[in-house]
């Protein structure tokens, strides 16, 4: 028996993704104008370079459960990843 969508669950399932998304587009924010690939290699600190693990990578939560900073040397995260997430998780929410 398929489960019924509600207008609530297709709105939360549009926010999720849409931060997928969103992350998805930090990364070619980040790494196009550096003429890095978007297709292969790990995410890492743009500081310390350190490889991220996937604990590290959940759009927005792992932001604010590491009090936006990296797990490995501590610098501060720049808060426009969140905020593209964010942006991109609510339009598709609307």
């Amino acid at each position: 028996m398929p489960i019924p969508l509600t207008t609530a669950g297709l709105t939360v399932f549009a926010a999720m993704l849409g931060l997928m998304i969103g992350s998805f587009l930090n990364v070619c924010v980040y790494r196009l104008p550096r003429h890095e690939t978007i297709v292969r290699g790990h995410s890492y600190c743009p500081k310390c370079r350190h490889p991220l693990s996937g604990a590290d990578l959940v759009p927005v939560f792992s932001y604010l459960l590491l009090a936006r900073r990296c797990r490995y040397c501590r610098e501060p995260i720049s808060g426009r990843y969140a905020r593209i997430e964010l942006t991109v998780s609510v339009s598709f929410a609307l």
